[in-house]
């Protein structure tokens, strides 16, 4: 009995004796952390890593058909809630076919911009916050592979779908579309360029670039999709990548050696500036709030997009068959109307 409680008393003394070694190892930890001022980097660079490449390990991985993120800038309040008043309406289609993330860096923003992201975030569980990333245009390459490694521990789709936050989609269509090639691997879908000139001078000149004279074959930022297999493999080679200051050429690059099947859809208007209204478009980036809600308006009552459609810049179809430089010939819209029924069997 005394040999017991002897044994007992050695060891709390013990364990008391451990937990000062561990206090103490602990607050060397923090004096060094404060004389070399950098706890406040060190924590946030903790918090963006469990954000960014945790995989949620209470319920896995979401699984839905399309994840559509939407890139926003943390004041886009106003484009946000057209969006989810408009065409990405969470009660029209069901978590299994469509998850949305708008997405926003929230490094460096004020204290009553981060309660206001919060506040949204609580209403409508559709944020994703990049807390390492300052959001500016020039980290949007940084924000798109952040994204892309969030997404392959997080949810699991069969498609995903960038749109900028000024871009409208017709989710109905491009669903039915997606479904009819669901089993094709590798796929990448927007509207390409192959025939762009390297930016040399300017805040968008690509000084590290030494590929070619041309931008390689990408897909135009306003909109475009890539099949599930392809973010698992850009996630696995995150850290390798060079990233260049367009999101859109970067993710051409990444892509350029992959077998890929590309198509070419000449019914997303996702160039720079927009090519004016077309019914039968299918993605129309270059959107005003306005616009969207007339959109949805012409839709739900009338079943078309435009209230007037228009063509401000006429449309190609990319010419793969020559070289990169040859490949986008302009004419007019109603001279590519046989293309849409055939879209799907032109891959490359």
């Amino acid at each position: 009995m005394i040999t017991r409680k002897l044994k007992f008393i050695l060891v709390q003394k013990w364990s008391l004796f451990g937990l000062i070694l561990l206090n103490i190892f602990l607050l060397g930890i923090y004096l060094r952390c404060i004389l070399q001022s950098n706890c406040t980097q060190n924590v946030n660079k903790l918090k963006s890593y469990s954000m960014i490449a945790k995989r949620n390990i209470n319920n896995g991985p979401t699984n839905c058909f399309l994840l559509v993120f939407v890139i926003s800038s943390p004041s886009g309040f106003l484009r946000r809630k057209t969006i989810r008043e408009t065409w990405l309406q969470s009660d029209i289609y069901s978590e299994e076919q469509v998850c949305r993330k708008f997405v926003v860096g929230t490094k460096n923003l004020s204290p009553v911009l981060i309660a206001e992201l919060h506040s949204e975030q609580n209403i409508n569980k559709d944020m994703l916050f990049l807390n390492d990333l300052v959001d500016s245009y020039h980290s949007l390459t940084t924000k798109l592979l952040q994204t892309i490694t969030w997404v392959s521990n997080n949810i699991k789709s069969v498609y995903v779908m960038k749109v900028d936050d000024d871009s409208f989609v017709r989710l109905d269509i491009l669903i039915e579309d997606l479904k009819k090639k669901s089993t094709l691997s590798r796929v990448y879908w927007g509207y390409f360029r192959g025939d762009s000139n390297v930016k040399t001078t300017g805040e968008w000149a690509e000084n590290n670039w030494i590929l070619s004279d041309h931008y390689l074959p990408y897909a135009l930022g306003g909109g475009y999709l890539i099949s599930y297999d392809l973010i698992e493999y850009l996630a696995a080679i995150h850290d390798m990548l060079q990233l260049y200051n367009s999101e859109d050429v970067s993710l051409g690059v990444w892509l350029a050696p992959l077998k890929l099947n590309r198509i070419h859809d000449i019914r997303f208007d996702t160039e720079f500036k927009s090519r004016g209204c077309s019914n039968r478009h299918v993605v129309s980036h270059k959107q005003k709030p306005e616009d969207m809600y007339e959109k949805h308006r012409e839709l739900q009552y009338k079943n078309r997009l435009c209230k007037k459609e228009t063509e401000l810049i006429m449309t190609f179809d990319y010419n793969w068959n020559v070289r990169p430089s040859k490949c986008c010939k302009r004419v007019p819209l109603s001279a590519l109307s046989n293309l849409t029924s055939s879209i799907y069997d032109k891959i490359i």
